[in-house]
């Protein structure tokens, strides 16, 4: 292997890499250091005539050739200049697009996949295991990597993170008044995040400030055209004042859950059970989404970058409540509360009966 270009993930334990060997270019996604996919390129050579009836038996990880019906390019093949390369991150980080020159050369988006669908590439002519065409979703392929360039060029201002810092705090002073504690929880790294801590109404809350920067991965594969309305999130932790050490207890516990999503390429929603809580009798948390949840209250987040920022409330569950949901759905253990108004605030009792 050749590997011409290569590129760290800003957020995520994965790498892009654009490698080549005498027969063809390819886009490999590697996830802790392992192939999860790999997209074809181009074909530097003519594909052999025997090599379309075999190609698709072919296992990841071993390069091959496109079969010539299906390539778009010069039919010998052609060679391209590194130096023209560029690898651009989707803003969840857990995919790319590559540009050649000015020209978007391969996509391999969020949902893209080591089986049926590793990514969109200009040359392909119909859809493959080892690449799909841009058309018909060139324009939307297209609009994805021109909007990822964009969006990290407002990432590498200097004054972007104190902007948005400064709009989650007046959003957290509305909902409970002037912040008593901050936190910084991104231990220094990108991402930049923190924890605000304030109270109201006998209750201390603590709530994350800035993991709604970046969308979390797999999202479209949920919710797809309503991708936007879920996939920036923040989350939040509220107790009874008498459990007043409680917030700075669950910090590192609220620290790791922000950064679960690109920890393990996945989303955090509503009816999600997190095992990360450090509460005696309580093993697990709830992620409950005020806006499902009549007469629970939420702080009123503005928009960011075209989409709706959630706040998801950690509620601590025992394991009699982790074992009814289990069996009868996270719905149904919600539909059990008798006060969901007051589900969110910790007391030291089980909140859906025990």
């Amino acid at each position: 292997m050749d590997y011409i270009l290569e590129s760290r993930s800003p957020v995520c334990d994965m790498e892009a890499v654009i490698d080549r060997d005498a027969h063809a270019y390819y886009l490999v996604m590697l996830h802790h250091a392992k192939v999860v996919r790999m997209l074809w390129i181009a074909n530097r050579i003519p594909a052999p005539p025997d090599i379309a009836a075999s190609y698709q038996r072919v296992s990841i990880g071993h390069h091959f050739l496109m079969p010539a019906p299906y390539v778009m390019h010069a039919p010998g093949g052609i060679e391209l200049d590194p130096g023209k390369l560029t690898i651009i991150w989707y803003p969840s980080g857990d995919g790319v697009g590559v540009f050649y020159g000015d020209t978007i050369l391969c996509a391999s988006p969020t949902t893209a996949n080591a089986k049926t669908f590793p990514g969109f590439t200009r040359y392909v002519r119909e859809k493959t295991p080892y690449g799909w065409p841009f058309l018909p979703n060139a324009e939307s392929v297209e609009a994805d990597v021109l909007d990822a360039v964009k969006f990290w060029g407002f990432m590498r201002r200097e004054a972007t993170w104190q902007e948005v810092q400064q709009k989650h705090l007046e959003v957290l002073h509305a909902f409970f008044g002037q912040h008593e504690q901050y936190y910084a929880i991104d231990g220094g790294k990108f991402p930049p995040r923190a924890l605000v801590q304030g109270r109201r109404d006998g209750a201390v809350y603590s709530i994350t400030a800035g993991m709604s920067l970046l969308p979390m991965p797999k999202t479209e594969l949920t919710y797809l055209e309503q991708t936007p309305q879920h996939c920036r999130t923040e989350l939040g932790f509220a107790a009874r004042e008498r459990f007043f050490g409680l917030p700075e207890q669950m910090a590192p516990r609220i620290s790791a859950a922000a950064n679960a999503p690109w920890e393990t390429l996945s989303m955090l929603d509503h009816g999600h059970m997190i095992d990360i809580a450090d509460i005696p009798g309580f093993p697990e948390m709830l992620l409950v989404d005020p806006r499902r949840t009549p007469g629970m209250e939420c702080p009123e987040y503005p928009g960011f970058w075209g989409c709706r920022i959630n706040l998801l409330w950690m509620v601590p569950v025992t394991a009699e409540e982790i074992a009814f949901a289990e069996k009868h759905g996270s719905a149904a253990l919600l539909d059990k509360a008798s006060d969901k108004t007051r589900l969110h605030i910790f007391d030291g009792a089980p909140k859906f009966g025990g």
